[in-house]
């Protein structure tokens, strides 16, 4: 799902979440996130929580097929918006992004526009 998805629908694990209960996030430029996903499944299947025609489990595998198809581009847009100049873009952090640990996107102004899309 998208950010702006989890956040609305009312049947999420991100929406149904505890105020103060610890969740997790993966991101689709993360390499690693397809493959925790896929380890995610195999546990939940293997502890009977699931099985394999199951909707949150569909779910999970559209999730995983799409990070690997997003990924280049969603890369290719952040290395964009690194070679901005002051003037275009201005970031809360001096921190450069990166693929690994970028700032939160939601930090910058480009223009009249906020956020990252």
């Amino acid at each position: 799902m998208l950010k702006v998805d989890e956040i609305a629908d009312k049947k999420s694990c991100f929406y149904r979440a505890l105020p103060y209960e610890r969740m997790f996030v993966l991101l689709a430029r993360d390499e690693a996130a397809p493959i925790a996903i896929k380890a995610w499944i195999d546990e939940r299947i293997r502890l009977g929580k699931n099985t394999e025609g199951d909707e949150q489990i569909t779910e999970a595998y559209d999730c995983l097929e799409s990070m690997r198809r997003e990924r280049e581009d969603i890369l290719a847009k952040l290395q964009e918006v690194n070679k901005m100049g002051p003037d275009e873009l201005r970031f809360s952090t001096d921190e450069e992004i990166s693929a690994d640990c970028p700032p939160r996107l939601d930090t910058f102004e480009r223009g009249e526009k906020r956020g990252f899309g």
